[in-house]
């Protein structure tokens, strides 16, 4: 932005105020937009990458945004989305970066049950396909399922998107 003063009179320099002031309120209104692109990117990236991540079990992760007073927040909600995120059982290494930060310990969950080889669980299989096991039906066994690293990797990715989002925002 380029404020061109002609001359030296407080017309010149209050013109010149107000343009400033313009263009401050404009870059609020362009850093909010910023913020709720990156947000709904990011939420239209994490939503796809947990419905595809490998995993037994029916999904119930819901990816939303919400509007804070210094930009946007975007979450992951349900029952299975931790177990999606950073994986389970001993089959699958903690190979999250952020897995010993929140205790997401492979094979720690359901009173030490995931050091098991392998368990079982009675629910909708999402991806298994029920099997009988002991007369029960909509039984599924699982070895786990690796970590989908959805929400790490899709602020990676979002981190990667500032410069471009910002060029299409901020460029007049």
């Amino acid at each position: 932005m380029n404020i061109k003063i002609n001359a030296f009179d407080s017309a010149s320099i209050n013109a010149a105020i107000a343009e400033l002031k313009k263009y401050s309120k404009s870059l609020k209104g362009k850093a909010k937009a910023l913020t709720e692109q990156l947000a709904d990117r990011g939420v239209e990236m994490a939503q796809s990458d947990f419905n595809s991540a490998p995993y037994d079990g029916a999904r119930d992760v819901t990816v939303t945004k919400t509007e804070m007073a210094t930009g946007h927040r975007v979450t992951a909600t349900g029952e299975t989305a931790l177990f999606i995120e950073f994986g389970a059982g001993v089959h699958y290494p903690d190979s999250h970066p952020e897995a010993g930060r929140f205790g997401m310990i492979h094979g720690t969950y359901g009173q030490g049950k995931g050091k098991n080889d392998y368990w079982f669980y009675t629910g909708q299989p999402d991806n298994a396909g029920g099997v009988l096991v002991n007369g029960r039906s909509n039984t599924t066994i699982t070895h786990g399922n690796p970590p989908s690293m959805t929400m790490y990797n899709t602020e990676k990715d979002l981190v990667e998107q500032i410069g471009e989002v910002a060029k299409e925002i901020f460029d007049d």
